[in-house]
């Protein structure tokens, strides 16, 4: 497969490390965030090792610098700083898909369980898992991100595909994905349970 294309934003920045950048940006300015993760570990909590393999990965179908790469790592970082402050709420729902596919490798994955089960009791931080046989009351094909930040208080919709990152803004769109991350959190795993479940796949990686 060619790896001729660039990581776009629609009508936005164009390259990996510049698109980080933004949604760094964005995460600072953001005072409650909903989101649905399916298979992979949410960005704001993931580890150095397992960015960069998640990145890493992406050269397989876009055109990424080592230079990019380097600037996108330290962006993603850093957005976990928020995670604790005064006024900053996140409601995480994430696939137990994203416990288990080892990106990196079995050694990444392992740490980045650990760093998980380490950010659970994180103020702030409410973070739902949902186990792979749990009868979910609706189907989502693919993760979202819900940011409510300073200039739009009706909030906006970010996801991603092979063709780009696509943001949504009209309100009555907005709503049906805040109904649709309702739905899915009704369907996962919080506090001990969630725990449980994830130090048991951590056991058996």
């Amino acid at each position: 497969m060619s790896n001729a294309k660039t990581i776009s934003w629609e009508g936005g920045p164009s390259g990996l490390g510049a698109v980080q950048r933004v949604f760094l940006d964005l995460a600072e300015n953001t005072a409650h965030y909903s989101g649905y993760h399916p298979s992979l570990i949410w960005g704001n909590i993931q580890n150095p090792t397992y960015v960069r393999a998640v990145f890493e990965n992406l050269r397989a179908i876009y055109s990424i610098t080592d230079e990019e790469v380097e600037v996108a790592v330290q962006a993603r970082i850093e957005r976990g700083k928020f995670l604790g402050r005064p006024g900053y709420i996140y409601e995480v729902v994430m696939g137990e898909q994203a416990l288990l596919t080892p990106i990196g490798g079995r050694d990444v994955q392992r740490g980045q369980l650990e760093r998980l089960i380490a950010e659970l009791d994180t103020p702030g931080l409410r973070l739902g898992v949902i186990p792979a046989r749990a009868a979910v009351p609706i189907h989502s094909t693919g993760g979202f991100s819900i940011f409510s930040d300073q200039q739009q208080s009706g909030g906006r919709v970010e996801t991603e595909d092979l063709s780009g990152l696509r943001t949504i803004t009209a309100p009555d769109a907005v709503a049906n994905y805040r109904a649709v991350h309702a739905m899915l959190r009704q369907a996962a795993l919080y506090g001990a349970d969630a725990r449980a479940l994830i130090e048991q796949v951590l056991d058996e990686t």
